[in-house]
């Protein structure tokens, strides 16, 4: 075993017959328990095991290279059966040891289903505690040691474990790929749609920034007080009373009788004997009787407020993309366009609209 000095990252792993370990790996600050860091080191010291049974460094570097040992796993992942093996046994190891002999049932990461028992490190280590049971663990070390550098899958084990105890029956024949892999020749692969769904052709954007307003599809500065916006020309409101005619401001003509409740009966309109009894409202003209306001039009003013831009805010609920609002996409999806896009299962490389995994044999 070889605990690094200053290194405070990474987990334990083995490099043929030794196990590397960071400084901190046997407090607290590594692992939840003692218990748990313990099933660790017998987890890696299967390994070691099997290395050294299986041949010398030189041979374990082959193979290191062959099966990609090197790489991250929670033990639900379908893999080549060289790789799936050399786990397997120290997942078989670790709970001989320490796990009271019971059998994986997927912890943090569930395991797939029995068809892809040869490709499945965990799968693997419950068919080599089946094994087990019936020969014993010294058989299963003995086998390794008996057949160094021929045994890297759990079915070339089981043949060799039931040559050496016929007790263990022959074991079925194992395809080159595992269920849903084409054979490629030296690799195995599958390809799967993505995970997607429709969201819409989108629309617009219609949401301006704060102080602007938005206007025949751009955002323009809000217009000043008494003033309202089209497009880049902010122009004075009319009074009320008058109507907008675009450019100008209109005022109507209007007669209304006049307020005589003040003339006398022989000058009902005030306009001889008792003048100024008959009065009118502000701004129109007392002719007696009457009271009568001219017509007025007047030319509105008005300022400029730029060119315009284009908006890019969408509501609440919605995602801007490529210049359109379109409803975001749920959890565990990314939006492109019209689409709400899933992810690629573990262990499968994405290509758009597909994944694909690729396995050597």
């Amino acid at each position: 075993m070889l605990r690094w000095s200053g290194v405070y990252l990474g987990t334990p792993f083995t490099f043929y017959d030794y196990i590397n370990i960071r400084t901190d790996f046997l407090t607290s600050t590594w692992g939840s328990t003692a218990a748990a860091r313990r099933r660790v080191i017998t987890h890696e010291f299967g390994h070691s095991v099997r290395h050294v049974a299986d041949g010398d460094l030189n041979h374990w570097n082959g193979d290191d290279v062959a099966y990609v040992y090197g790489r991250s796993h929670d033990g639900s992942e379908i893999a080549n059966p060289g790789y799936a093996f050399n786990e397997g046994f120290a997942n078989y190891w670790e709970q001989a040891r320490v796990g009271a002999r019971g059998r994986l049932r997927g912890g943090g990461a569930a395991c797939p289903s029995t068809q892809y028992r040869d490709w499945n490190e965990k799968r693997i280590a419950n068919a080599l505690l089946d094994l087990s049971d019936v020969v014993g663990d010294g058989a299963m070390i003995q086998v390794l040691e008996a057949n160094p550098g021929a045994i890297h899958s759990l079915y070339e084990f089981q043949a060799r474990l039931h040559v050496q105890n016929p007790a263990v029956p022959a074991p079925a024949a194992v395809p080159a790929c595992p269920p849903g892999f084409s054979d490629d020749g030296a690799t195995c692969s599958s390809t799967v749609a993505k995970p997607s769904y429709g969201r819409g052709v989108g629309t617009a954007p219609t949401l301006c920034g704060a102080g602007q307003q938005y206007d025949a599809g751009l955002c323009y500065p809000a217009c000043a007080s008494g003033y309202y916006g089209v497009g880049p020309v902010c122009w004075q409101s009319c009074p009320s009373g008058y109507s907008d005619d675009g450019l100008t401001c209109r005022r109507d003509a209007q007669i209304i009788n006049a307020n005589n409740s003040a003339c006398p009966w022989y000058d009902a309109c005030g306009l001889t004997f008792a003048k100024g009894c008959s009065t009118c409202p502000t701004g129109y003209t007392n002719d007696g009787c009457t009271c009568r306001r001219d017509a007025h039009i007047f030319a509105k003013s008005s300022y400029g407020r730029g060119a315009g831009s284009v908006p890019t805010s969408c509501g609440a609920g919605q995602q801007l993309d490529a210049g359109l609002c379109y409803p975001a996409c749920a959890s565990g999806y990314s939006g492109a366009g019209p689409v709400c896009w899933g992810s690629c299962p573990v262990g499968y490389v994405d290509f758009g609209a597909t994944c694909t995994k690729v396995i050597s044999k």
